[in-house]
């Protein structure tokens, strides 16, 4: 007679216990954000699409905000985003994680439908925010970086982000990163504003045109122009190819501050 090994069937069991009940809670999970996002977020959503403040990317947006509500579910609350680049939610959504309903219950389960209006409309704030980063992304990559190439071919900067030296792509990488920070800087102002309204202030507004608007053409290679020129005094007083990037930014921004203090004096 063939003997029984009890111990494993009693782990072979205990697994499929286990399986099954982790089976059970995902489904619950995944009941609980979709049924989160279809009546709470999703009619916010349409809502800012119909206006025109939101453009109707379902392949972006949608995968986007399941993360961000599954991140609602998950005890590490360190990292919550899509990819690194979308830093710049954690102020927005952080306070949120901890946050319950007045029934001691977390987003997704509670009953308090203000709470749960109230964390919508800052994903929703969320999502504005990253759509103006991208814009911004989009006139660096349109309108500055054929100049950072032709600055470099003319031997005045370190600009070649596909390069094999290990030195040169090394400065590229702060060079982007410099410009995308001072981009980030002077833009801030916008990328946190959601109102409807046109900003008053005449710079804010002319940004407003040059990086989220089709108008004027000229008026944005000319502010590129303007960009790169001030960048290359910024690189010739400071040797990218030794400076940290953590260095570089710190100049920058005393750099920023020296000349806004100047401007009131």
């Amino acid at each position: 007679m063939q003997s029984v090994d009890i111990i494993k069937l009693l782990k072979e069991e205990q697994e499929q216990k286990d399986k099954a009940r982790t089976n059970h809670e995902e489904e619950n999970n995944l009941s609980l954000i979709f049924g989160y996002y279809d009546k709470y977020v999703k009619p916010k959503v349409d809502k800012l699409i119909s206006r025109g403040k939101l453009h109707d990317d379902d392949i972006i947006n949608y995968p986007f905000i399941i993360n961000i509500i599954q991140k609602f579910l998950t005890i590490d609350k360190n990292y919550m985003f899509v990819d690194e680049e979308d830093f710049y939610i954690y102020p927005l959504l952080n306070k949120y994680y901890s946050q319950k309903g007045n029934d001691n219950l977390g987003i997704l389960e509670t009953k308090d439908k203000d709470f749960k209006n109230e964390v919508a409309d800052t994903i929703c704030e969320v999502l504005l925010v990253r759509q103006k980063i991208k814009a911004i992304r989009l006139y660096f990559k349109v309108y500055i970086e054929p100049i950072l190439n032709e600055l470099h071919s003319q031997g005045k900067i370190i600009y070649d982000m596909l390069s094999s030296d290990e030195t040169t792509l090394e400065t590229s990488e702060k060079v982007k990163n410099i410009l995308s920070s001072f981009l980030g800087i002077i833009s801030s102002d916008l990328i946190l504003n959601n109102n409807d309204e046109m900003p008053t202030d005449n710079m804010l507004k002319s940004l407003y045109q040059v990086f989220f608007t089709d108008d004027n053409i000229e008026f944005k290679k000319e502010l590129a122009k303007g960009i790169c020129e001030d960048f290359v005094n910024f690189y010739n007083e400071n040797d990218f190819t030794k400076l940290s990037i953590e260095e570089l930014q710190e100049r920058l921004n005393k750099t920023l501050f020296i000349e806004e203090t100047e401007d009131f004096v």
